[in-house]
């Protein structure tokens, strides 16, 4: 968790013109505001990178993969086994990926 310290040099502003004085406070308390949402954001951030991060480590998430890779080389296998000629799924490589 992100920890932000803000520090006010006093209780109220005195300045001669009250409408410059609340103008600058309401924006003091707009900026507040903002500070305290980013250091929620970005808890929040890396909280959820730190949880991918540890998901894509697992072995769940290997076993996962290699699944997925083992069946996507299977199914590439039979779709070359199928064309007419033996070389022409590399030579017309984008053709075969995107319109089999």
């Amino acid at each position: 968790m992100f920890i932000v310290n803000i520090e006010y040099p006093g209780t109220w502003l005195e300045l001669p013109d009250r409408d410059k004085a609340f103008e600058i406070k309401s924006l003091i308390s707009s900026m507040e505001t903002a500070v305290t949402d980013m250091a929620i954001t970005l808890t929040m951030f890396v909280d959820c990178q730190r949880a991918s991060h540890e998901e894509h480590r697992s072995e769940a998430f290997k076993d996962s993969w290699e699944r997925d890779r083992q069946l996507r080389m299977r199914i590439e296998d039979e779709y070359r086994n199928k064309l007419p000629k033996e070389h022409d799924f590399y030579n017309q490589h984008e053709y075969h990926r995107l319109y089999p």
